[in-house]
């Protein structure tokens, strides 16, 4: 399949896309080829409907089917969302605190929620709800929490199944959700770094969590922010130009917000996350979504999404 694009801090592994598919011009279809006499040596067949029998054609060597000039449908939508990355960070940049514009007002939000909820070390009531999720919840919710747990890929494979989506009947809305990844994990890792609070079971270790605990810190959450982002994208995706969403697509875009609300749950049944860390990383991706939307490699497969995918 496309590379392996390496191990992004632990989140996961960002070109593990295997349960996806992966797309994109670079071509992913492994095929056999003759050794004596391999396909590019091959002369072109042309069926002749007169004599009911093949002629000979030119050299299949001198078929090019392509311009030189590489195009949007090209690209891998993994790769292309790398593009969004390096157009975020040439977004104007805020000195104050040293990130692109939309990290200040975002901020001041994840501030309101880590004031509320006893900052670096969480309210005695955020480790009630951890032990009674373990208790209550986290036998009937484990199948989900390991499929949803090693990378973005995960969650976006829990909404592509949901709404019965996949790289082949809806390729520019997957490349949406594979920015709305990658922008996930670069906005969440910028403010893991300055928050710094432990993870639950690093404080109480008898939360025991049925996955490996990740190595990086844990608000706001990764996992709320990434699908709270590809939930918006899908809702933009499914809202036409006019701006009025259809009644069926309206009824499916409540249904990727309330399967982001839940898989940023599951991390805190399965011990990995505080209440108050979801609810940082879905005010997170509420906040950027706005600058990620303006993005150029968004826009485009945005408008490629809402013309041929939403009806």
């Amino acid at each position: 399949m496309v590379g392996n694009v390496g191990n992004v801090g632990n989140v996961g592994n960002v070109g593990n896309i295997g349960n996806l598919g992966a797309g994109g011009g670079g071509g992913f279809y492994l095929v056999p080829d003759k050794v004596d006499s391999p396909f590019v040596a091959a002369t072109a067949k042309v069926w002749n409907t007169g004599s009911n029998d093949w002629t000979d054609g030119a050299d299949v060597f001198s078929l090019p089917t392509a311009t030189p000039a590489w195009i949007y449908r090209d690209w891998g939508a993994e790769w292309w969302a790398w593009q969004a990355i390096l157009q975020l960070g040439r977004v104007e940049s805020d000195s104050s605190l040293g990130g692109t514009a939309p990290w200040t007002t975002a901020k001041t939000r994840l501030d309101t929620i880590w004031n509320a909820t006893g900052g670096l070390t969480p309210s005695q009531a955020e480790f009630d709800s951890l032990r009674n999720a373990a208790l209550s919840e986290r036998t009937d919710s484990l199948g989900e929490i390991i499929a949803q747990h090693a990378h973005y890929a995960d969650i976006a494979g829990t909404l592509m199944a949901l709404l019965r989506m996949s790289p082949s009947s809806h390729p520019h809305t997957f490349r949406l959700l594979h920015i709305a990844g990658l922008v996930g994990i670069l906005a969440s890792m910028h403010f893991k770094a300055f928050y710094k609070r432990r993870r639950p079971s690093q404080i109480v270790p008898a939360l025991m969590p049925p996955v490996p605990v990740p190595g990086h810190s844990a608000f706001p959450s990764g996992h709320a922010t990434q699908a709270v982002l590809m939930a918006l994208s899908l809702r933009e995706a499914m809202t036409p130009a006019s701006g009025t969403i259809s009644a069926d697509n309206a009824k499916r875009a409540q249904l990727a917000d309330t399967m982001a609300y839940r898989i940023a749950r599951n991390r805190e049944i399965a011990g990995l996350h505080y209440p108050s860390d979801s609810r940082a990383g879905a005010a997170l991706a509420d906040t950027i979504f706005p600058t990620v939307k303006a993005l150029g490699a968004f826009t485009e497969a945005l408008t490629e999404a809402r013309t041929g995918e939403w009806p």
